[in-house]
């Protein structure tokens, strides 16, 4: 990262922070950084050094990866999910050593959630009353409108009654594909 970019770097990393799984591999240039104890003199690599404190990211590469300075980093927010990183010999065609690790990804997929209408707990008491006091109220005004002006109304006003006489639940939805309850597996 070189200084004319450095601003738009740290943007970019800070877009790509609040994602929950994050691994960001590159020759990052702050050789003035001391990872030992995550320390420098350089105020482009201490606001680096500080965006990485400040989003409880880790820097997995303590090994010189250029000459005697690390350049090339691992920064992530899932350390416990990757192993530890090995620096090998250099490239034939780099002056940059190569660095190996394995990710260990879950292979869960994150639960989907919805939200729906929790009817078991709806007000249809109230839900009838508004319904029964608009159509009381549309009938005067009936006569002015057209059949499909006042079917919208009511479409509205009914959906407006279940917003307020029913409320919403969410729903976490299961990744697995569920079987008919007369399934068995003597059925195959």
């Amino acid at each position: 990262v070189y200084q004319d970019s450095h601003s738009t770097f740290l943007t970019t990393l800070e877009n790509i922070r609040a994602q929950p799984n994050n691994l960001i591999l590159s020759d990052f240039n702050y050789a003035s950084i001391k990872w030992e104890n995550y320390s420098c003199t350089n105020a482009l690599a201490q606001s680096f050094l500080e965006f990485i404190n400040s989003n409880a990211l880790d820097q997995l590469i303590f090994t010189p990866t250029s000459g005697s300075k690390i350049l090339d980093l691992v920064i992530t927010n899932m350390a416990d999910h990757c192993s530890t990183p090995i620096v090998n010999s250099s490239l034939v065609t780099s002056d940059h050593k190569l660095i190996t690790l394995e990710i260990h990804i879950p292979s869960t997929p994150p639960a989907k959630v919805t939200t729906m209408k929790n009817f078991s707990k709806a007000n249809f008491g109230l839900q009838k009353t508004d319904v029964a006091n608009f159509t009381a109220s549309m009938q005067l005004e009936s006569s002015c409108m057209t059949s499909e002006s006042y079917t919208n109304a009511l479409y509205k006003h009914v959906h407006k009654c279940m917003d307020l006489a029913i409320p919403n639940r969410t729903k976490t939805l299961s990744s697995k594909k569920r079987k008919p309850v007369w399934w068995s597996p003597a059925i195959n």
